[in-house]
């Protein structure tokens, strides 16, 4: 026993004497030990044994070596913890968001070395839905701080860099909100856009002109996210409304879906537009908001029939597709995807593992598609008077689009409260 108290007190001076990303081990007393391939890795203990997101922990054990590259911390399968210092018998780091309840604790080094922790690690899950601009009051577009700001009816949005947001409103302008920066400033006005598209590196937005021309527009970060237009028209074939757009994997591509049935793509180096497919059908009408996302877990696309209360899934060459979620009834049910029902569904997003997040405008909830079951994740039905606090105990009004920031936290925007919120798992 007394052993064992020495061996974490020798560790946890790591725990607690060190601040921020550049904790370091101070006790030089306490000789790194190098990782030995004939030995096994052992996985002692975990203090604390519960937690939160991002809480520290300290794991003690044998043979772990001083390598951060080679050394993995599983909690759960597949939830990573990033790593701060390793003596050899000890690892310093700090929770990854992970499921629910008890995980097991898994050390790994290398690919083929493991040891795992006798004992489980309980984590509980923090949720939360916050409102991060807008005063709720539509009848003006008012920049300023976020506490400040008003905007119209917002229509679309777009994570990019730094993890601020475009947002466009019906009044055909474009917003730039930054929550580090405590600002929302106007970027362009004119031309009227939905939802936007990003490249990987969020340096880079597109959007696509709602009507008319369809033109096509791009914001850049090293031009102060300045709209400059890089294509005239999506050509004639294109007749129907265009709400959002979405890139390629390799950012080659641009794709969009018009509310006439026609999905296609514009290649973003010689600008020439590819009509895909041309007959997914009536999606809508010339007064829907039908939005695009892409699923590079699943290899496919989805597309919201916005008045149609359904959800299609589209190959990744375009050539096939089906009804994917809801079966056309305008109403609400959770359940297996072909029996759901929605009303009115709009904004796609589609996280790191493939989960599936869409809004229902119509009952005023955002809801998800895990594992073929259609299940409801926030908001209460009936778009009722905005309310922050727990998912299912806060209420939305007319939500329109989303979209991931870097951490997986979801925002999304409120088209007749003009409002940018904040749906956080940790």
């Amino acid at each position: 026993m007394k052993n064992n108290l020495l061996h974490w007190s020798l560790c946890s001076l790591l725990f607690f004497t060190s601040c921020a990303d550049d904790y370091k081990f101070v006790n030089e007393g306490i000789p790194p030990k190098a990782f030995d391939p004939n030995q096994p890795v052992v996985v002692s203990l975990i203090e604390p044994d519960s937690g939160v997101y991002n809480t520290q922990f300290v794991i003690s054990g044998k043979n772990f070596g001083t390598d951060l590259s080679r050394i993995k911390v599983y909690f759960g399968e597949k939830d990573t913890a990033r790593l701060i210092s390793s003596n050899g018998d000890c690892i310093y780091g700090m929770t990854p968001k992970q499921n629910d309840g008890q995980n097991k604790v898994s050390v790994v080094i290398g690919s083929e070395y493991k040891g795992e922790l006798p004992s489980l690690f309980k984590y509980t899950r923090m949720e939360q839905i916050t409102t991060i601009t807008g005063t709720g009051n539509t009848g003006e577009n008012a920049d300023g701080t976020l506490a400040e700001a008003k905007f119209r009816v917002i229509r679309g949005m777009c994570m990019i860099a730094d993890d601020n947001i475009l947002v466009s409103t019906d009044q055909t302008n474009v917003r730039l909100v930054s929550e580090k920066e405590n600002r929302v400033t106007t970027i362009c006005s004119g031309i009227k856009f939905g939802g936007l598209g990003a490249t990987k590196n969020r340096e880079t937005a597109y959007g696509i002109q709602y009507d008319g021309t369809h033109a096509v527009y791009a914001f850049n970060r090293a031009k102060g996210w300045q709209m400059s237009k890089i294509l005239n028209t999506l050509g004639t074939e294109v007749t129907g409304r265009v709400a959002d757009c979405v890139l390629s994997d390799d950012d080659q591509f641009l794709y969009f879906c018009d509310t006439s049935g026609k999905f296609g793509r514009v290649n973003l180096e010689s600008l020439e537009v590819e009509i895909l497919n041309a007959e997914l059908g009536n999606l809508g009408g010339l007064t829907s908001w039908c939005f695009i996302a892409r699923d590079k877990v699943n290899d496919c696309f989805y597309v919201s029939a916005n008045l149609s209360n359904k959800i299609l899934k589209i190959s990744s060459d375009g050539k096939s597709f089906e009804d994917y979620i809801g079966n056309g009834t305008n109403g609400f049910m959770d359940g297996n995807r072909e029996d759901a029902m929605m009303s009115t569904v709009t904004g796609l997003a589609v996280d790191d593992s493939g989960v599936l997040y869409f809004l229902d405008t119509g009952n005023g909830l955002l809801r998800k598609l895990e594992d073929g079951i259609v299940s409801t994740v926030a908001g209460r039905k009936g778009n009722l008077a905005v309310v922050d606090g727990k998912p299912l105990e806060s209420s939305l009004k007319w939500p329109y689009d989303l979209g991931f920031d870097s951490n997986g936290s979801l925002y999304f925007v409120e088209c007749n409260a003009g409002m940018v919120r904040k749906f956080t798992i940790q």
